[in-house]
C-alpha cells in the first residue's frame, strides 16, 4: 500500500521539489500541499491545496508530512503533525533545540516519528561523517560555507550541525589563536570559526578545513542541483514510519 503523504512548504524552493518528487515516486502517494498563500495552486494538477495544516491532515489522511519551511511556521506545524498521529521530516533549520526536543517528545507520546535534518544530500552527510573522523586526530579547524543570497539563515543549519558533531570527538574544543577580536575571524562554535558566504549564484557548498603542523585536510561537499537532496528525503519518508520518537540527521537513517 502506497504511504500517503503531504508536503508543508510545498511552494518553496525544497517544497516544490519535495512535490515533483513523492508524485514521481513509487510506493508514495502525494496527498496534499500546504502552504500559506490563500490562492489555489496549480503546482500539481489535481492535488489538493491547502493553507490550514490541521484542514489538510483531516482531507489527505496524510502518514507522512514532509516540512521544508520557515522555523517560525514550521514548529506548530509539525506539533499539529505529530499530535494527529503522522510522522514528520523536516528539513527546516533555526528550529531551537529546546523545541525540537519538545516535539520529539510529543511524537513518542503520539506513537509516531519525529524526524530533523540540516541536510538530505548524502554526500553532505557522508562529509559530516569524514569531519567527525577527523575532528579526532586534528585540534585546528575552519568550516566555509557558502549558499545563495536569498537563504534565510546564517550560518546554515548545516555548518552548525558540523560543528557539533565534530565537537563531539574533542570535547576539551578546538584550538583557535588566542586574539579572536576580529570579526572577519567567524563565528566560534567551540573553537571552530565558521565563516559564511551568501552570494548569487552559489546553491549550496561546504568546506571543513583541518590544519595541523606541516599539513592540512580540505572536506568539500558541494551541491550542484536541488535534486541531491530527493534520494534522501523519499528514503527518511519511507523508514521513518518504522520508528517513533526523535531521529537527528540523515546519518541516522543511513546508519552511519
Amino acid at each position: 500500500m502506497a504511504i500517503r503523504v503531504l508536503v508543508h512548504g510545498g511552494l518553496g524552493r525544497m517544497g516544490s521539489q519535495s512535490v515533483q518528487a513523492v508524485a514521481a515516486e513509487e510506493g508514495l502517494d502525494l496527498g496534499g500541499i500546504v502552504d500559506k498563500l490563500p490562492q489555489e495552486t496549480n503546482i500539481l494538477d489535481g492535488v489538493p491545496y491547502f493553507t490550514d495544516v490541521g484542514k489538510a491532515i483531516e482531507k489527505s489522511a496524510a502518514q507522512v508530512m514532509i516540512d521544508f519551511s520557515l522555523a517560525t511556521a514550521a514548529v506548530s506545524a509539525i506539533e499539529i503533525a505529530l499530535k494527529n498521529g503522522v510522522h514528520v521530516v523536516s528539513g527546516t533549520t533555526g528550529i531551537a533545540s529546546e523545541d525540537i526536543e519538545r516535539l520529539g517528545i510529543i511524537a513518542e507520546k503520539n506513537n509516531v516519528c519525529f524526524m530533523t535534518a540540516a541536510n538530505f544530500a548524502i554526500g553532505a552527510v557522508l562529509m559530516l561523517s569524514f569531519a567527525q573522523t577527523a575532528a579526532k586526530y586534528l585540534d585546528h579547524a575552519e568550516i566555509i560555507e557558502m549558499h545563495h543570497d536569498k537563504k534565510q539563515d546564517a550560518p546554515s543549519g548545516t555548518a552548525i550541525t558540523t560543528a557539533k558533531v565534530m565537537s563531539q570527538e574533542r570535547p576539551q574544543g578546538f584550538i583557535r589563536p588566542s586574539d579572536n577580536s576580529f570579526k572577519s575571524r567567524g563565528e566560534d562554535f567551540n573553537g571552530i570559526a565558521v565563516h559564511a558566504v551568501r552570494l548569487p549564484g552559489y546553491l549550496a557548498r561546504q568546506e571543513v578545513h583541518f590544519g595541523a603542523t606541516g599539513q592540512t585536510l580540505t572536506i568539500t561537499h558541494n551541491t550542484i542541483t536541488r535534486d541531491c537532496f530527493m534520494p534522501g528525503v523519499i528514503l527518511s519518508v519511507k523508514e521513518v514510519m518504522k520508528h517513533t520518537g526523535l531521529i537527528k540527521g540523515l546519518e541516522v537513517i543511513l546508519n552511519l
